[in-house]
């Protein structure tokens, strides 16, 4: 079986746009040949669909994914699966509101991990990225800081994508150093040969780590991938003007 990545980040949906499917026609005509070779698809989305976390914004690449599924498979006969895997960016946040709660919460998160009550209070500037998650990739994980997406792909083989939510402690002005992924929130897997791991981190996120904490959390991830396939999609982040 052959299966195939679409990888797509950095939309920055405005809520000023009525649509961006105009760019739909460019991404098939781009991958059209590749796109017919395969039996599966896994479309990545890397964060930042969204400009600045609005729903509207939302509606808009809500409409977007399911037109760009149904354009795909529409133009490319052998393609039987069409699958989204999406983590959320700094940009996927809502911050149009003050919220001093938040705010006080992130000054006191200092250790390597964090209360499920702490996170759940930080992770509400996202809640405009979840409900456009359910309706795209179905249920909410239960744990968004990190979470697990497993596909089979034959009896011996599966694709694993470890998402990590890197923007869970994102700002409006995104100069703090001293941003925590938890150590609860590092992914493990009962892994076989044939297996393919991908892990999903986004650099705006990693680069803001702790510097305490990054070596640590890099070498759990890849000790943890040492006998499977891997791939590591570390995305670069957009230039300062689009900045909230």
């Amino acid at each position: 079986m052959k299966i195939g990545l679409l990888h797509l980040s950095d939309i920055h949906i405005s809520k000023n746009e009525t649509t961006i499917n105009y760019l739909i026609p460019k991404i098939q005509s781009t991958c059209h040949f590749e796109l017919n070779e395969i039996i599966k698809l896994y479309i990545i989305v890397t964060g930042d669909i969204a400009n600045t976390g609005n729903s509207a914004e939302y509606d808009i690449a809500r409409l977007f994914f399911e037109e760009l599924q149904k354009n795909i498979k529409e133009n490319n006969n052998f393609i039987n699966s069409i699958k989204f895997i999406i983590v959320p960016g700094n940009h996927d946040c809502l911050f149009e509101a003050s919220d001093p709660v938040r705010d006080a919460l992130l000054l006191t998160i200092k250790a390597d991990d964090v209360a499920p009550e702490i996170a759940t209070a930080c992770l509400k500037v996202q809640d405009n990225f979840w409900n456009f998650y359910s309706g795209i990739c179905g249920d909410i994980p239960s744990l968004k800081i990190s979470y697990q997406i497993e596909d089979k792909l034959s009896l011996d083989t599966s694709i694993i994508f470890n998402c990590y939510n890197t923007s869970w402690m994102s700002t409006k002005n995104e100069a703090d150093s001293n941003k925590i992924m938890p150590v609860s929130s590092l992914l493990s897997y009962e892994k076989r040969p044939n297996d393919i791991i991908i892990s999903l981190i986004r650099r705006v996120g990693l680069a803001l780590i702790h510097k305490r904490i990054i070596k640590r959390y890099l070498k759990i991830i890849f000790c943890s991938l040492r006998i499977s396939y891997y791939v590591v999609m570390n995305i670069r982040h957009h230039q300062k003007k689009y900045y909230h």
